[in-house]
């Protein structure tokens, strides 16, 4: 996978490919497997260029997205997986006394 992202958003593509993931259940696996300092870099990285974010990719249609524009979409689909992590747990990648995830197999 590319780690390429559109022009003027150099400085998130450090968060590319791991962050760049196509699936729901491979973002879970990463934000999961990562460390609180992780999951608020990338929460904070992000959150400061949302709204360039959106005004990028709303100029596409998301069922044809050049794959600089896709990366960037994958990455705000990463940032909305650890939004909750970050904003209730402290950047926890797993809820802090919860039933633990891996006893579980998910399907998405």
């Amino acid at each position: 996978m590319d780690a390429s992202l559109p022009e003027g958003f150099a400085e998130l593509s450090r968060f590319g490919p791991k962050w760049f993931a196509d699936t729901e259940k491979e973002r879970h696996r990463i934000r999961t497997g990562s460390v609180p300092a992780e999951l608020i870099d990338l929460y904070d990285s992000v959150i400061a260029r949302f709204d360039d974010i959106c005004a990028e990719l709303d100029q596409y249609p998301l069922d044809g997205l050049p794959e600089v524009q896709q990366n960037l979409l994958n990455l705000s689909l990463s940032f909305m997986e650890v939004s909750l992590a970050v904003e209730a747990f402290q950047g926890a990648a797993k809820v802090p006394f919860g039933f633990d995830t891996d006893r579980w197999e998910v399907h998405f």
